[in-house]
């Protein structure tokens, strides 16, 4: 279950007035407020007196208590928008005259939510996922109808107009049990990574996804005897561009990664990703730092772009060997990565960023000799070059050129790496996006040439080192309208 800690921007006492009592009011922000709108069962306060929770009898409306029936203090709480569309919010407790329980609105420490989300199933669409209705027997319905809405992000904010699919589905025989459909060719479009904000340098605080790096998707399955209605039920979805294999089962990990190691050039750009859902904690040391450095998750997890999100791999001190990141989760064991780094002080690194089989960013650094050429295209033609008078001029074309284009092309090779680099290599010739970010920071995107690699082994091959062909996806001349 996240932890998140809410903002108190402002603190202001407001005195009584008339029949009216005072006023505690704590200035807070548009998003922490409507996190407390949706998720006010889990509200928590921070006193002098221990932590109080709201009760459950009024949403979002209710006492502060500790456990009793009753009201045993005399706050009553509630979320206010200052102002109509202003963004400017507040929590503000209205406070009996004469209370000896606080008497100082700074007794108030801190507030916190413990976000339930609902129960969220996690697809990745470039593999099929069959949404299948059952029944204990032949005759519990006999039609559906699936209501598909895809939209991005608070979960339990839907959109006035998302973008929406109705598929209704009939039983073919009558001793058919399951009905099922395809949701993946619904759901899948506009899903595409940005690797604008992959360069940069902030190593304690994760990042959110960018947009249409994921998507919610809401399935209202309904069940149908005929026509008489047998049952309803709501599914949540998140879902990103990613695959699986034939052996594999849908899902997302806990860290977006195969494996835990990775092996990197000091100079690369690498991310980690992982999912918030249940994270309770995330720490990171280096082998030059062993005092662990807490990452900053908190915010936003209840939204698509915030269920996920990703830190920048500390490699900021050219004589770090490793990076190793712990992620703690309620009722899982700890998931760790570990990034080992190694110098190239003779050739210019390249950074081969691609989406990996989750959906999301991952790195492959190309860090040995590379070379670079330039691949034309064009259409010849031939011409007169007789003028109206019978004659020509020889330093004219007669075999004239149209259309000319140009590509330019990489030849990257990897270092010698680890065995366990075999799966990054792998799910970056399977992928459908990529880039390049050379030495000076610029991004390029770009397509694999490849169409087969031979994977090596240090069995069979002793050293492993990988050559990648690439392309740029723009032409040289520019032809972007």
């Amino acid at each position: 279950m996240p932890i998140q800690n809410i903002n108190i921007i402002n603190r202001v006492v407001i005195p009584p007035a008339g029949i009216f009592p005072e006023i505690w009011k704590f200035s807070i922000s548009a998003i922490d407020a409507q996190e407390i709108i949706y998720n006010h069962y889990g509200l928590s306060i921070e006193t002098l007196s221990g932590i109080k929770a709201p009760s459950l009898e009024t949403a979002p409306w209710s006492e502060i208590y500790t456990g009793s029936t009753s009201d045993p203090y005399p706050f009553i709480w509630g979320v206010y928008e200052n102002g109509t569309g202003s963004g400017d919010w507040s929590i503000n407790f209205l406070v009996e005259s004469g209370s000896t329980i606080f008497s100082d609105i700074d007794d108030w420490n801190d507030f916190t939510i413990s976000i339930n989300l609902p129960i969220i199933q996690d697809v990745r669409v470039r593999s099929p996922y069959l949404l299948i209705s059952t029944g204990d027997t032949a005759t519990t319905f006999t039609n559906t109808s699936y209501i598909i809405k895809q939209y991005e992000d608070e979960i339990n904010s839907f959109p006035t107009q998302p973008i929406s699919y109705v598929k209704s589905k009939s039983k073919i025989v009558s001793i058919q049990n399951n009905i099922w459909v395809n949701i993946s060719n619904l759901v899948k479009e506009d899903l595409e990574s940005d690797v604008s904000y992959y360069p940069e340098t902030n190593y304690y605080t994760a990042r959110n996804l960018s947009l249409n790096e994921s998507k919610w998707v809401n399935v209202k399955t309904s069940l149908y005897y005929i026509t008489s209605f047998v049952y309803s039920a709501d599914t949540f979805y998140f879902v990103t561009d990613g695959y699986i294999e034939p052996n594999q089962t849908q899902g997302l990990p806990n860290i977006l990664m195969t494996g835990n190691k990775r092996y990197l050039y000091k100079g690369s750009n690498e991310r980690i990703y992982f999912k918030t859902n249940n994270l309770t904690g995330a720490t990171y040391t280096t082998s030059e730092n062993p005092t662990p450095t807490n990452i900053t998750f908190s915010g936003d997890l209840t939204y698509n772009y915030g269920y996920v999100k990703s830190v920048k791999v500390d490699n900021s001190n050219l004589n770090t060997e490793w990076a190793s990141y712990n992620f703690n989760y309620a009722s899982a064991a700890t998931e760790n990565v570990t990034v080992y780094f190694y110098d190239e002080c003779r050739y210019d690194n390249y950074d081969l960023v691609f989406k990996n089989k989750y959906g999301i960013l991952e790195t492959l650094s190309m860090s040995k000799k590379s070379s670079k050429a330039i691949n034309i295209n064009s259409t010849d033609y031939l011409r007169s070059i007789v003028d109206y008078e019978g004659d020509f001029n020889i330093n004219r074309h007669t075999s004239k050129q149209f259309n000319v284009t140009g590509n330019e092309e990489w030849i990257l090779n990897t270092d010698f790496l680890p065995e366990y680099m075999n799966q990054p290599i792998k799910e970056a010739m399977l992928t459908e996006e990529m880039w390049l970010i050379d030495s000076a920071g610029n991004i390029i995107p770009v397509i694999k040439q490849d169409s087969s690699l031979a994977f090596k082994t240090s069995l069979n091959d002793k050293m492993i080192q990988y050559t990648v062909k690439v392309k740029q996806s723009h032409n040289t001349i520019n032809n972007i309208i």
